[in-house]
């Protein structure tokens, strides 16, 4: 077959004028190499697409997770599809891969020339959405239609006009380069959630504690004995990791003791308040030096709590256990 092309457009391939004048030459083989040459124009759009997101200027827009859809893809594997509101009044989508739940504070980043998703940062994760598994295999993938398609026109490009080849490539890459360029994060609507948000099940009459506490006051859990040592603060502290400057930020001082084994025990806390959305716990790790988040060693141990919240977030009270809980009443520190 390529010995029967070769000899007969052996002074040029054939012009898209002679096509026109004789259809019935076309051979479905030659359909095929026009058709396959589309492959590589989109192979093009995506790749370039995502090195502008990743490569050009970006900006972090704090925002709250205002709704989760749940379903099934093909595969029967769950998703959930996030949106969100940016304390700016943006509404966000943010696809599936939001490693936040209902109410939780999240900073996403977006390109500032594409407008598309860069990153979800929450308290307990980053998700980036072209470091996935699944967008590696498609980037191997592309890069393989690439040089198929390179090995193609080395070796049937005089079987077609090249003027067709080139007008394929180019729809590919306009059709799913301007599809991705109207992907962006924005979306119409995204309503602000309710100011109890923030206190979680604990509106509900029956999950309310069971005792409460003053600031200062010890409270007992298990072979535990803890204290909320002052107000509550706002701001990152000093050494605190670097991605929660983007944050808004409360801070809790803590004091425990143990008499547990020496392994230390773990005790569950929560903070809760008024506000649109939930405050969810940083690990100590994150958050600077004497550094608490509930695992209390044996022997006493003196620290600080840190919260991402939404700004609107007023402190009430650190639960304390689950089930049967006891209340820590808090107050936020003046100024």
């Amino acid at each position: 077959m390529r010995a029967i092309f070769a000899a007969r457009y052996a002074s040029g391939p054939p012009t898209l004028r002679g096509w026109l004048r004789e259809p019935g030459s076309i051979t479905s083989l030659q359909v095929l190499v026009v058709l396959l040459a589309v492959l590589p124009g989109v192979a093009v759009a995506v790749l370039g697409v995502a090195l502008v997101d990743n490569l050009t200027p970006s900006e972090r827009v704090p925002a709250v997770i205002t709704a989760l859809d749940n379903g099934f893809d093909k595969d029967s594997s769950d998703y959930r599809w996030a949106s969100a509101r940016a304390d700016d009044g943006r509404a966000l989508g943010l696809g599936a891969g939001a490693p936040a739940g209902y109410g939780e504070p999240v900073v996403v980043t977006l390109s500032t020339v594409t407008g598309r998703l860069v990153a979800i940062r929450a308290a307990g994760a980053l998700y980036q959405p072209h470091r996935t598994n699944e967008y590696l295999f498609l980037v191997v993938l592309l890069l393989g239609v690439l040089v198929v398609a390179a090995l193609i026109a080395r070796r049937m490009a005089r079987m077609v006009p090249w003027t067709l080849l080139l007008a394929a490539a180019v729809a590919g890459f306009a059709g799913v380069g301007g599809w991705q360029l109207a992907s962006t994060a924005a979306i119409a609507d995204a309503p602000r959630l309710p100011p109890s948000t923030g206190m979680g099940i604990y509106t509900e009459a029956r999950f309310a504690p069971a005792t409460r506490a003053a600031t200062g006051q010890p409270v007992a859990f298990q072979d535990v004995t803890l204290r909320v040592t002052g107000p509550v603060t706002r701001g990152a502290p000093a050494g605190s990791a670097p991605w929660l400057g983007d944050f808004t930020v409360l801070t809790v001082p803590f004091s425990a003791s143990s008499t547990g084994a020496p392994g230390g025990r773990y005790v569950p806390l929560t903070l809760i308040g008024s506000g649109s959305g939930t405050a969810e716990r940083i690990a100590a790790r994150h958050c600077g030096p004497g550094g608490f988040d509930g695992q209390v060693p044996a022997g006493s141990v003196e620290g600080r709590m840190c919260f991402v919240v939404p700004p609107d977030f007023q402190p009430r009270q650190v639960i304390v256990g689950t089930g049967e809980v006891t209340g820590i009443d808090v107050a936020a520190a003046a100024g």
